[in-house]
């Protein structure tokens, strides 16, 4: 439901609690801003003002991130940013990110908390778009086939458990859940890493619940994907070891 430039997502029997979630980067109809005070450095301020993070995103990492506290009332509290900071929008970004810092803050500390209300303020994201610090040099390449088609096929039937009902059954997202195919999802995760992508589903979806889904599940959910943008299989299944996911290159499908 939309009202102006306030967003309230109803997610019926989908999280065990409410969350309202924070999206860096993004004005109300998910379109970038350009100027806005970085994930990474709303997470600093949040932990300087003594409040404990249930997940936390790697400073030292640029671009798409996340974290994720936990009010008074016991409620997540997503913090999820989908952009790159460009050059310019860092210099504004202090000035820009304020309003949502002090926002953020006072949620954390003196909620008036949508449990109130029994809603979900603002869709939430299970599997964003990120574009990954680059990686050392790696050994293998996802053009080289790199899962199965049985883990493909496993990871599909998680999706579509777990998934599809925010980014669609054919991953073309859903005007906020971001799509997971296609030439916009290849060219962000493009000289980045498979460990890169599978990291970022690992620790922080879906938001309310991270641990809920299996490493090995989301590691076949990975396959899924690949095998979506038209990556080749192979003889040999994704490891869901993070450092062997990392040795593999993603890049753009030949």
């Amino acid at each position: 439901m939309k009202n102006g430039s306030h967003l309230i997502g109803l997610f019926q029997g989908m999280f065990e609690k409410n969350i309202l979630t924070f999206n860096p980067g993004w004005d109300s109809s998910a379109q970038p801003v350009p100027g806005f005070t970085d994930v990474r450095e709303l997470q600093r301020r949040v932990k300087a003002a003594g409040i404990t993070l249930a997940t936390e995103a790697d400073e030292t990492t640029t671009g798409p991130a996340s974290f994720v506290a936990i009010d008074p009332d016991g409620n997540p509290v997503l913090v999820d940013q989908h952009v790159e900071v460009s050059a310019r929008a860092d210099n504004l970004r202090l000035h820009a990110g304020d309003h949502a810092r002090n926002g953020l803050l006072y949620k954390l500390r003196d909620p008036m908390t949508a449990s109130k209300f029994g809603l979900v303020a603002l869709p939430v994201v299970w599997m964003a778009l990120v574009t990954a610090s680059p990686n050392a040099a790696q050994s293998k390449s996802v053009v080289d086939g790199v899962f199965t088609d049985e883990q493909a096929k496993r990871g599909e039937a998680a999706y579509t458990k777990d998934c599809s009902s925010c980014h669609g059954a054919g991953l073309d997202g859903d005007g906020f859940a971001p799509a997971l195919a296609g030439s916009e999802f290849l060219s962000n995760w493009n000289g980045t890493s498979v460990g890169d992508l599978f990291d970022r589903i690992r620790v922080s979806m879906p938001p309310g619940s991270p641990g809920g889904v299996p490493p090995q599940t989301k590691v076949d959910i990975v396959a899924h994907l690949l095998k979506s943008n038209k990556y080749p299989t192979g003889k040999v299944e994704l490891a869901k070891e993070l450092d062997a996911l990392k040795d593999i290159k993603l890049e753009l499908p030949k």
